[in-house]
């Protein structure tokens, strides 16, 4: 698990700057795959997507110490909402992603901590603990993006009550099939990365 180190001022700035610049890499990141990368569904007032950016949201805390891979992928994926005709949804997607990104990083932080208390962090826990605290972050919007989306379009937004229980149905399963394809996809990109980088001067991101 990524952490910033109490040591000198100076050196504990310029892990600080490089956790700052890994995020704002996923954010931008996040925000391409979200603009170019998805495919709309309107349906009458609904407006939703097929998109696979939740890997970035989850990825990111897994690599960049709090609070910047948290904050990366969710300010990525809120502009992303106000540049491509999502606006009235950024804020949600806002929250929504960040507490995203907090419950993956907390479970990351967790198991990272019991496996290395217990001596056993090996490659395949490390794989384990990436899938694990990724399932969990995507498990939550799985679970409360198509109820804050509901409650959203509802009383926020004011759509009528049948309009808002047909969107809730489509925004369920599209956020399912987006947790799994990410999932998925977060799962291949872990392991890439952590074969490509465990062996160099990066190699500290995995503790």
């Amino acid at each position: 698990m990524p952490q910033i180190p109490n040591s000198s001022s100076e050196k504990r700035s310029d892990v600080m700057l490089f956790h700052l610049v890994l995020a704002a890499l996923f954010g931008a990141l996040s925000y391409v795959v979200f603009a170019f990368m998805r495919v709309d569904i309107n349906i009458g007032l609904v407006k939703t997507s097929f998109h696979a950016a939740n890997t970035i949201v989850v990825l990111c805390p897994l690599f960049a110490a709090a609070p910047f891979g948290l904050l990366g992928p969710a300010l990525g994926l809120f502009l992303s909402d106000v540049f491509t005709g999502y606006a009235h949804v950024a804020a949600e997607t806002f929250i929504l992603k960040f507490l995203m990104a907090l419950i993956t990083y907390s479970c990351y932080k967790r198991l990272q901590k019991s496996s290395l208390a217990g001596n056993t962090l090996s490659d395949k826990h490390c794989f384990f603990n990436a899938s694990l605290s990724m399932g969990a972050g995507l498990l939550f919007n799985l679970v409360f993006a198509p109820i804050s989306s509901y409650l959203y379009h509802r009383y926020l937004l004011g759509v009528n009550t049948d309009a808002a229980k047909i969107f809730i149905k489509i925004t369920s399963g599209v956020v399912l099939f987006n947790a799994i394809l990410s999932l998925v996809l977060g799962v291949i990109l872990y392991i890439a990365l952590y074969k490509a980088l465990s062996n160099s001067k990066l190699k500290n991101l995995f503790k």
